[in-house]
């Protein structure tokens, strides 16, 4: 499946979840972001605004529904938290989904899928 597909396939299921927290239509969108996490969020050193994949993906999400986009910067460990309170409608932020995690917040499809090795020097083995 190609970057496009899953790309695509993600924005749906992330604009499904958007609306089934909400009972009524938005016109501004708050997202959580730990902006630490370079080229997914981060803070541009010459604008001090934050961009990144994560952020473009959040942003198209928003320009495709009409919906300004307020990208708010917090600790990783508040994202759900602040879901859960109402501080932010959604967070965006590399989080891995996992049973404790879905039982509090609704995961859209995976947007990115990246793999993680274990590296040991060369003559090691």
């Amino acid at each position: 499946m190609s970057v496009k597909s899953n790309l695509c396939g993600a924005l749906l299921g992330v604009i499904v979840s958007m609306y089934s927290f909400s009972s009524y239509a938005q016109e501004t969108i708050h997202v959580g972001t730990e902006p630490t996490f370079a080229p997914f969020g981060f803070v541009d050193d010459k604008t001090s605004e934050i961009v990144g994949f994560d952020i473009d993906v959040i942003n198209a999400i928003g320009k495709a529904e009409g919906m300004k986009v307020v990208i708010e910067s917090m600790q990783f460990d508040g994202l759900i938290p602040s879901i859960l309170s109402n501080s932010i409608d959604a967070a965006i932020s590399g989080m891995t989904k996992n049973p404790e995690r879905e039982k509090m917040v609704l995961f859209s499809d995976p947007y990115y899928v990246a793999g993680q090795d274990l590296m040991v020097r060369k003559d090691s083995v």
